[in-house]
């Protein structure tokens, strides 16, 4: 009867450590493997960056696109924008340029609150 009782112990303490194993390695999956819930959401964070960038690019397209058509079809708008780009001027007319001032940082401050303002 104690050979019974010894071995019953045996087989009860295999599948206790083998459950215990189990959920340690089930754990370590959960957590800190490839397919963990840490690696799902930094894939789910760059899934949204992702998109949010699909978006502007997409943005950015449409308006190309109309840019494209205006450039195509409006002599108006293809007038502007050499005006704009190629200063060009019509007859008797002057062009005044004037260069953008740059700021200097002042000797007073310190470097960062010159930066700021």
């Amino acid at each position: 009867m104690k050979e019974k009782r010894t071995l019953s112990y045996f087989w009860k303490s295999t599948i206790l450590s083998f459950a215990i194993l189990m959920n340690i390695t089930l754990g370590y999956s959960l957590f800190l493997g490839d397919q963990s819930f840490f690696a799902w959401r930094s894939l789910h964070t760059k899934y949204n960056e992702l998109t949010a960038e699909l978006d502007f690019i997409n943005q950015k397209k449409a308006s190309l696109s109309q840019q494209i058509r205006l450039l195509q079809n409006d002599s108006a708008y293809i007038e502007k924008i050499i005006r704009q780009r190629l200063n060009y001027v019509r007859e008797n007319e002057i062009l005044y340029i004037f260069e953008k001032e740059t700021e200097e940082p002042s000797p007073w401050l310190d470097k960062e609150e010159s930066l700021v303002n």
